[in-house]
């Protein structure tokens, strides 16, 4: 549950959509955003769900959010307005790609993207390309897209670590990224 200028945003595994729009008293205004295609008509929909596990991040002003699917790499930002969420634009390198293993959602392609953040004229992405290692403590990425407000990739920067997570600090123009090494520890570029 996301606390936004007018009322809240709940994520999770949501039956009709991605995000449920709700007023400061936490009314139901709308449901919104839809889950990536499934790879075949016959996955039960509660996998489905499981399978766009990602990660939503906001702009400092709660105007802009990001969304990330952990299993497809593709990247979203949308507009927040008064009353509804707008996608603005989506990156997609794959799409969701897994089968059903005795109840479980395995993935058939590479993690996608593990972080994002959401400056004032750019959305910064770490990105992974590996396949998942159930056996790891995280996944990692040693690759940061940054994008602009239209959607184009702008850049790409390769780090000297691989992360799973970072943040940015625009008007300082640094990078920041956490590391396990094999303790935990931040890294600034």
């Amino acid at each position: 549950l996301y606390k936004i200028d007018n009322g809240y945003i709940a994520t999770g595994r949501i039956e009709k959509c991605k995000y449920v729009k709700l007023s400061d008293s936490l009314k139901v205004i709308d449901f919104m955003g839809d889950y990536r295609p499934k790879p075949f008509k016959s996955v039960p929909n509660d996998l489905h769900r499981l399978a766009n596990y990602g990660k939503t991040e906001f702009s400092l002003d709660k105007r802009r959010m990001a969304e990330i699917v952990y299993k497809a790499s593709v990247l979203s930002l949308y507009d927040i307005n008064l009353n509804n969420i707008t996608q603005r634009w989506e990156y997609k390198i794959d799409e969701l790609d897994y089968n059903v293993v005795d109840g479980s959602v395995v993935n058939n392609s590479v993690m996608g993207y593990l972080s994002a953040y959401v400056g004032n004229n750019y959305v910064y992405a770490l990105y992974s390309g590996v396949p998942e290692n159930i056996n790891e403590i995280a996944t990692y990425g040693n690759e940061i897209h940054i994008f602009d407000n239209e959607g184009n990739m702008v850049d790409r920067i390769k780090i000297e670590k691989s992360a799973f997570s970072l943040v940015v600090d625009e008007s300082e123009g640094k990078i920041f990224t956490l590391c396990h090494i094999p303790e935990t520890i931040v890294l600034i570029y």
